[in-house]
């Protein structure tokens, strides 16, 4: 069994680009195998205008180099996105 440590668990309020209404930001940097990850839910993400948790290869800090999705979830609630972002990941870990 893959085990994970949660380094950062922050929520944040924003304001959405386009239409100007309050959306909720909230992320996570995992620690798996040695590897860092940034997990990023946004209640209502710009470009769709639905919940979207998706996962990126970050640094310890969370900084994250290259956009580039590893995992993705568009379920409303955070704590459900982010279980099912980590299993793609722990799935990932395995193969």
């Amino acid at each position: 069994m893959i085990s994970y440590t949660v380094l950062s668990d922050k929520t944040s309020r924003e304001t959405h680009p386009k239409t100007g209404l309050p959306i909720i930001h909230r992320t996570w940097v995992v620690l798996i195998s040695g590897a860092f990850y940034y997990l990023s839910w946004l209640s209502c993400a710009p470009d769709h205008e639905l919940p979207e948790c998706m996962a990126f290869a970050c640094d310890e800090t969370g900084h994250v180099d290259e956009w580039l999705s590893l995992a993705c979830c568009y379920c409303v609630n955070p704590h459900v996105a982010f279980a099912e972002v980590m299993d793609q990941l722990l799935g990932l870990e395995v193969a």
